[in-house]
Parts: structure tokens; C-alpha cells; sequence
């Protein structure tokens, strides 16, 4: 009976089978959000210091799934998303929002150069040399604008 229907409906035009994919050949291609996404992740892992490795151990997974989740080569599921989200400590929906709603945004320099900054402060255990180096870039800042620069904390 079903080989009945599956015939009926392939002659009336009502549903295709879909193609089969070469060996390798991916089943579609990532669109922009699956980008986006895997963007906001590594942004995210970058953000809090971590390297691929240890996020994968995080997330019981490898270190090559992670890679592949943070270019888009493989798409993610709603349950891992809300567990990368997890171990990231952040939102599911800061994947997902407009980056220019809500989040500060480099004025200048790349958002790779912000990263780094932000990766390399956090490994830094010394109070007193973190202490110095706020000094000495909020003296950078200031005679770059030729003003002082903004205290934070």
C-alpha cells in the first residue's frame, strides 16, 4: 500500500525525493544564521578565556566537533546549543541577536583584537599587574583622545 501512495504521489507532482549527496558531499550548505551562530560561539569561547580543547572537554565532545560547530561545518541542535550556552554562560538568544542591539561594539581595531585582549587580561593571575596595565592603557586612551579615559571599576 505505501508503494501504492509513493507512486500516486510522485505521478501527481506532490513530493520529491530528495537527492542522494556524493560521499563527502554535505546534505546543504550553512546559511547565515548557522554563521552567525558558529560565530557567536567562538566569540563567546574566546571571550571567557577558553580554547577549543577545553570547551570540547566541557561538552563531552571532541576537540574536532567543536571546530566544526564554530565554522558552521556541521549545524547544531537545539539541546547542544542550550549546552554550549551552558558551559559559555551566556543566553541562547545573544547567538541569535542583532549585534548592534544591546552590545558594545569595537570603535576601533577588530573584534579579533578585542578577543585577544580580553583572553590575554584574564590569564594574567597578578592583581597589581592587571592594576598596571588598565593604568597604563587608560593613559593610551586618553592621549589618543586627548582627554581621560573612562574608569570602569
Amino acid at each position: 500500500m505505501e508503494g501504492d501512495a509513493s507512486a500516486f504521489m510522485h505521478a501527481k507532482g506532490g513530493w520529491t525525493e530528495p537527492a542522494a549527496a556524493s560521499v563527502g558531499e554535505p546534505v546543504s550548505r550553512p546559511g547565515d544564521v548557522d554563521k552567525q551562530v558558529a560565530r557567536r560561539i567562538r566569540a563567546a569561547r574566546l571571550q571567557r578565556g577558553l580554547s577549543q580543547n577545553e570547551l570540547a572537554q566541557a561538552m563531552n565532545l571532541s576537540l574536532q566537533q567543536v571546530h566544526k560547530y564554530e565554522t558552521a561545518r556541521n549545524r547544531i541542535g537545539a539541546a547542544r546549543l542550550a549546552q554550549v550556552a551552558e558551559v559559555l554562560d551566556i543566553g541562547v538568544d545573544s547567538l541569535f541577536d542583532d549585534p548592534t542591539r544591546g552590545h558594545a561594539r569595537a570603535e576601533n581595531g577588530s573584534s579579533r583584537e578585542c578577543l585577544e585582549l580580553v583572553r590575554n587580561f584574564q590569564r594574567v593571575a597578578d592583581r597589581n599587574q592587571r592594576s598596571a596595565f588598565l593604568a597604563l592603557l587608560r593613559a593610551a586612551a586618553a592621549g589618543e583622545s586627548g582627554g581621560t579615559a573612562d574608569e570602569d571599576g
